[in-house]
């Protein structure tokens, strides 16, 4: 295992800047880089982007080394607490008067909250609404993106916090408008160092906020600002984002769905999105040293893997205080699934696959409440929020996620029988698909006629031999979103977190026979495409076609009494 450690004397510590997201990186001339000799090398007014210097992420690094000590990186921060640690008594006798000022100016916490609670260690702490208010007029840029004085418009600023108590705290700050001018709004996004709806004995890294701001950027690099919302603004310390608010009538996909809107772009805006962004980190459009130094980079996002790794591999299939269901009704069902040696197995299949594959950036958590949509069919509007758990892994895990996601609010129109809304959910589901199949083949023939990407090089891989490694490699994608759909709806229906469109079913019975043909459904997928595990291929599942028809007969098939292997 490498270890890296960076060497800096005390006197060329800045203890002004809150993070490194505020150093400044001095710009070199160009004509270094577009001459030599005097010659030009490029054409004429070629842009260069010449930086003096590059800024490494503190999560890269395992300690900085200084003339009284090491100072080393603290995992439950986030961040290397310099200052703190130079100002420990057996330090600071050794710092210059100056310094041990600058380190104590460092340490200061924010002013205490309104309700009297204490700052965390390295300066977090939760942010009330009142502490929201004061923390956006003394930043410069949100002002400015606000459009409010700094000094005149406290009173004008509305804090409301819309979480939903899953994780993080959400506010929207606005503007009362003046002289009937539009009203201006961001989202203030904060991480709690625990999982909300658990509570403090479930700690929770708020290191997240610096990996969902990255995959924001990141992102917005690879399929634009008309599809994921732009960041104004990230405060690693305090782990929290400011972003563009995604103004009404956008609602979250979720609640269109449960409301029974017919909305038309969501499905192939979402293959896009998956196409563009899977295809483009992936060794297909990337060279070897550059994906695997990105691959370093993001499998840092340890915690959230982790915690995925609890709530959809494990605790469904085993007894968890945190599982819960619709009881006595899914009691047998519950019972039997932990007792399922076949649906196990598949289980850890998956687990593996999504701990040893790392195929490309993935969102991590896409479901139908991490998606907001527009409800005029006219207007073609889908951002994807909320990437909090990226990483690198494979890229059925987030397409088998938001189908996933589909497929249960397709089994929730059982209780009212609403099945033509269902099978305008299923076509959906095919188009979403459909649509990521055809935009990942234009990515391809695009990264094969730049000649980039390592793993399939236009020096070797052309004509037929091309299509047949297309054909295998996007077979192993659907397998795998098969797959991970699978385990993925079994966690919503008794594990710890579930969707709203069967949890807003009030008739207990009702709501049970929706989440039995959901379990049903969900068993022949997890155990679909497993070595070893012939069932659901004798039938088939080649294509999401096939997938619609299986869940059409669950439809329409009375649930048993038992969970039946």
């Amino acid at each position: 295992m490498w270890l890296f450690f960076a060497a800096v004397p005390t006197t060329s510590l800045d203890l002004s800047l809150q993070s490194g997201n505020e150093i400044v990186v001095e710009q070199r001339p160009p004509q270094e880089l577009t001459c030599i000799f005097g010659q030009s090398i490029a054409p004429v007014g070629m842009p260069a982007w010449n930086p003096s210097f590059d800024v490494t992420p503190s999560t890269l690094i395992n300690g900085i080394i200084t003339e009284v000590g090491v100072v080393p990186f603290d995992s439950s921060l986030g961040y290397i607490p310099v200052a703190k640690y130079l100002l420990q008594p057996q330090h600071k006798e050794l710092l210059g008067q100056d310094l041990a000022s600058r380190c104590e100016q460092s340490c200061i916490p924010l002013p205490s909250t309104s309700d009297g609670s204490e700052s965390r260690a390295g300066g977090y702490r939760a942010l009330s609404e009142e502490d929201i208010k004061k923390y956006i007029l003394n930043h410069t840029k949100l002002c400015s993106v606000l459009g409010i004085d700094a000094q005149t418009d406290l009173a004008r600023l509305q804090v409301v916090e819309v979480g939903d108590g899953n994780l993080n705290l959400v506010y929207i700050v606005s503007v009362t408008s003046e002289n009937n001018e539009e009203s201006k709004a961001v989202v203030i996004k904060q991480a709690l160092p625990y999982v909300r709806c658990v509570g403090e004995s479930w700690p929770l890294t708020l290191e997240r906020a610096y990996f969902e701001n990255a995959a924001l950027v990141e992102h917005a690099k690879l399929v634009g600002t008309d599809r994921v919302p732009e960041v104004f603004h990230f405060d690693r310390q305090l782990a929290l984002i400011a972003m563009k608010y995604i103004a009404p009538p956008h609602l979250i996909l979720r609640k269109a769905l449960i409301q029974r809107l017919p909305i038309h772009s969501f499905a192939p805006h979402l293959g896009q999105f998956l196409a563009l962004s899977l295809f483009n980190t992936s060794l297909l459009a990337v060279d070897g040293g550059s994906f695997r130094s990105q691959v370093s980079g993001w499998m840092r996002n340890n915690a959230m893997c982790a915690l995925t790794e609890q709530v959809v591999f494990a605790q469904p299939y085993m007894t968890c205080e945190h599982n819960r269901w619709t009881s006595p009704q899914l009691d047998r069902y519950v019972a039997g699934i932990q007792a399922d040696t076949q649906l196990k197995v598949a289980a850890a299949h998956w687990k593996n696959l999504f701990l040893t594959q790392p195929q490309a950036l993935l969102h991590g958590d896409l479901h139908t409440g991490s998606v907001m949509v527009h409800p005029n069919p006219n207007f073609n509007s889908t951002y994807v929020i909320d990437p909090e758990f990226a990483f690198y892994g494979p890229m059925g895990f987030d397409i088998g996620a938001i189908l996933a996601n589909l497929y249960l609010c397709y089994f929730s129109t059982l209780a009212n029988n609403e099945k033509e809304y269902g099978t305008w959910i299923l076509q959906q589901a095919a188009l979403l698909w459909n649509t990521f199949h055809s935009a990942f083949l234009d990515q391809w023939a695009f990264a094969a006629e730049k000649g980039v990407g390592e793993l399939y090089p236009s020096s070797i891989y052309s004509g037929v031999l091309l299509e047949q490694v297309q054909k295998e490699y996007l077979t192993s994608v659907w397998r795998d979103t098969v797959g991970f759909a699978g385990v993925k709806m079994i966690r919503r229906v008794i594990g710890i977190a579930h969707v709203e469109d069967l949890e807003s079913i009030q008739d207990a019975d009702k709501r049970a026979v929706c989440e039995k043909a959901s379990l049903i459904f969900a068993r022949k997928l997890s155990v679909s495409g497993i070595s070893g595990l012939k069932e659901g291929l004798k039938e088939g599942l080649k294509n999401v076609e096939d997938l619609n028809q299986w869940a059409q007969e669950v439809y329409e098939s009375v649930p048993n009494g038992d969970w039946v292997v």
